[in-house]
Parts: C-alpha cells; structure tokens; sequence
C-alpha cells in the first residue's frame, strides 16, 4: 500500500531571484501476510523506499546573460530489508548551476554536483547478512558549450 502527498511551490522574489520547492512525503506499507525468514513482514515498510524526498532551487539571473542555480536535495531515510532491521541513513545534496550566454549562438553551462563531496549511496539494500551500496558519484564538474548555426 502507498499513501503520500507531493508538493511543488515556486516563489519569484523578483524578477532576478525565485526560489523553487519540489518534496514528497509517502508510507509505503506491506499490507498482506507475507512470511520471510519465519517473520510475518505486514504492517512493515516496503524496503528501499524512502518516505521524503525533496529539492529547493534557488535561482538568479545575476545578468541579462548569467544565470546561476543552487539547488539542494534530500533522499530520506528508509529500511534496507524487508524485515525492516537495517536502515540508510539518506542524503544531502548540494550543487551549482552556471549559465552563461555568450552570444545568440554560443551558450557555456558550467554544472558543479555535490559541491560538498558527500559519501551517499543511490541505493542501498541488505541481503544475505551484507550490506550493499551502490555508491554515487563524488564532486564532478561539467562544463559544455552549445554552438547554434545561424540561419
């Protein structure tokens, strides 16, 4: 059984700044009489689904030709099993967005992720007696150039 609410909200403080919300809150439950391990799992959470998550962008349009975005996410916490006896703990994330308009043709976009080098698992289970992340990626700067042909 899932139950839960999403919520989207922004707010433009001028017309240079906005801040932006995105978050979602839900139970997921196991709802029947299923047996693992000898132990009837109903009532317990559905592993490896986290009741929040959510992102705040704040955005400014520092020139007509730069915009900048900081934007932070939260992965909640949530049970690794379906016994409900291991548990990850979620993330923070943290990164920055750059985009600078060059010209009508050329466009530069410079994307910092995980501007604090956060240690976070895109997922995480346990099984067998093992714990088992698979690990996100550390801080990674992109930088791209998009070059449009003039017609």
């Amino acid at each position: 059984q899932h139950k839960g609410i999403e919520f989207t909200a922004q707010y433009q403080f001028s017309d240079a700044v906005y801040i932006a919300a995105n978050t979602t809150y839900a139970r997921h439950e196991y709802t029947n009489d299923l047996m693992l391990s000898r132990n009837n799992i109903n009532g317990n959470e559905i592993d490896t689904a986290p009741q929040f998550m959510g992102s705040v962008q704040l955005g400014w349009q520092v020139s007509p030709k730069l915009i900048t975005e900081l934007s932070f996410q939260r992965q909640g916490n949530y049970y690794l099993d379906p016994d409900n006896s291991a548990e990850y703990a979620g993330h923070s994330l943290l990164d920055l967005n750059l985009r600078y308009e060059y010209s009508s043709q050329l466009i530069i976009n410079a994307n910092l992720f995980n501007i604090t080098d956060e240690a976070y698992a895109e997922r995480a289970d346990f099984g067998f007696g093992n714990y088992r992340y698979f690990v996100g990626q550390p801080r990674r700067l992109f930088i791209t150039a998009t070059w449009q042909w003039a017609q």
